[in-house]
């Protein structure tokens, strides 16, 4: 799959701590809007404490604490509700896990909820802890069947009534330093239904990443993050010295840059090769958000 896609890209993902309620949220079908295109208010969520279980924690009665980048990352319609993707802390590591709303779609509660494996014949430094479920997945696209299409190192779709079945084994997802994995390392960052097809993005942050990215069958690559960017905690810039190496190496695969850009930026982006970028902030926080827009793109060469 190949698409050279737009110049310029308006990420607005959704990301949900332990802090989001639900409230009301009506008949939502699957094979509606995800997130990539649906607000939490149009979804029916309010902010209120204690209204999702089990954000990610290291025990059954820490609820408190959530990593940057961990805990409940998205959210997709299903049902009368919606199913929500990301993490969870079992002690040892982050482990793949969903959300289910309760009846009424007041409360987001990890389904099924956490357990403790018997491993106390197993050594400390071997053990791993509750092994998590759900559907597994970096991102989690709506189908018009009324499915699931979870994304990451597989394919698997959840079928209307919960029936898990893995698809494909995808080549996507690497580290080139296994040992400093972090938790948005080795991960697709983008999944888009376009008609019958889905298109896969996939996040770079070193050369060495970019390309094992180029040799992958990823539709676009993201080159990032340029400067550093709350959005990414914890996630040092690769500055443009990367964007430029991004510029010599990608040939034609589609590629963006991303990371702190806005209209003050985006010129020396531009000038390091750049002719795609992604934003969020520069646009969501403008006082005028079309105009942000549009200034944006006249930066973009072509």
């Amino acid at each position: 799959m190949r698409s050279h896609g737009g110049k310029l890209a308006a990420v607005a993902s959704l990301v949900a701590g332990a802090a989001l309620v639900l409230v009301g949220c009506g008949q939502i079908h699957a094979g509606g809007a995800g997130t990539d295109d649906t607000s939490a208010v149009e979804l029916g969520f309010k902010k209120y404490a204690g209204a999702v279980g089990y954000p990610s924690v290291t025990g059954p009665h820490n609820k408190g604490y959530v990593a940057p980048g961990e805990g409940l990352r998205q959210l997709v319609p299903l049902g009368h509700c919606a199913l929500g993707e990301g993490t969870f802390a079992n002690g040892y590591h982050y482990v793949n896990v969903n959300w289910t709303g309760s009846k009424g779609c007041t409360k987001l509660s990890i389904t099924p909820k956490p357990g403790s494996d018997d491993e106390s014949d197993v050594p400390y430094s071997m053990r791993s802890g509750w092994l998590g479920g759900g559907l597994p997945g970096d991102v989690v696209v709506p189908w018009d069947d009324g499915s699931l299409i979870g994304v990451g190192a597989t394919l698997t779709r959840r079928t209307p009534d919960g029936e898990q079945v893995r698809l494909a084994t995808l080549p996507l997802t690497f580290n080139s330093q296994p040992e400093q994995e972090t938790a948005d390392d080795a991960s697709v960052n983008t999944a888009v239904k376009v008609g019958s097809r889905l298109l896969i993005g996939l996040s770079t942050h070193s050369p060495a990443q970019l390309e094992a990215a180029l040799h992958s069958e990823a539709d676009q690559l993201s080159v990032g993050p340029v400067w550093e960017t709350p959005t990414k905690l914890g996630r040092p810039a690769a500055g443009l010295s990367y964007v430029s190496h991004a510029a010599q190496v990608a040939g034609e695969r589609p590629w963006f840059a991303i990371g702190g850009i806005d209209l003050g930026t985006i010129g020396n982006v531009v000038a390091a090769g750049a002719r795609r970028v992604v934003v969020l902030r520069a646009i969501r926080d403008a006082e005028d958000p079309e105009s942000a827009a549009a200034a944006l793109r006249a930066a973009l060469p072509g």
